[in-house]
C-alpha cells in the first residue's frame, strides 16, 4: 500500500491489523501517529525482549477499559 492509500484508508475505517516495513523509521512513526489519533488509549508497547507467547497473549486479552487497543511490536 502506498502512503497516501494508508492516509485515506484509515480517514476511513481502521483495520485489524497494519504492518510497518522499510528504512523510514520517521513514516513508521507517522504512520502510528495517525493511527493512534484514532484512540484514546494508551500503546501496549513489545520488543525483541518480548516472547512470541506474551505477545500474543496480549493480543488475545480483552482491554478493561475499551473494546479496542493497540499493541506495538517493535
Amino acid at each position: 500500500m502506498k502512503w497516501w492509500q494508508f492516509k485515506n484508508q484509515i480517514k476511513k475505517e481502521l483495520k485489524p491489523v497494519y504492518v510497518f516495513i522499510g528504512k523510514s523509521e520517521k513514516l513508521k512513526e507517522t504512520g502510528l501517529k495517525l493511527i493512534s489519533e484514532k484512540f484514546s488509549n494508551e500503546i501496549i508497547k513489545f520488543n525483541h525482549e518480548n516472547s512470541p507467547s506474551e505477545i500474543l497473549n496480549e493480543l488475545n486479552s480483552n482491554s478493561l477499559f475499551s473494546k479496542k487497543k493497540i499493541v506495538l511490536v517493535k
